[in-house]
């Protein structure tokens, strides 16, 4: 009986650990796409419109 408590515990414990990492990741990917602001976003899709007008242009 003492190892199947063992091992329960043990299987309880890595649900715990994995929910913590994936809490863990998702703060990681939430902090990153905070980090990026709006102006930054808006040039990046600027820039992107002026190169394919530019590729337009040569064909």
């Amino acid at each position: 009986m003492k190892v199947l408590k063992c091992r329960k515990a043990q299987g309880s414990l890595e649900v715990l650990l994995m929910l913590l990492a994936g809490i863990i990741i998702a703060a990681a990917v939430g902090l990153y796409l905070k980090s990026l602001s709006k102006e930054e976003i808006a040039e990046k899709l600027n820039q992107t419109a002026n190169q394919t007008a530019q590729n337009l242009e040569e064909i």
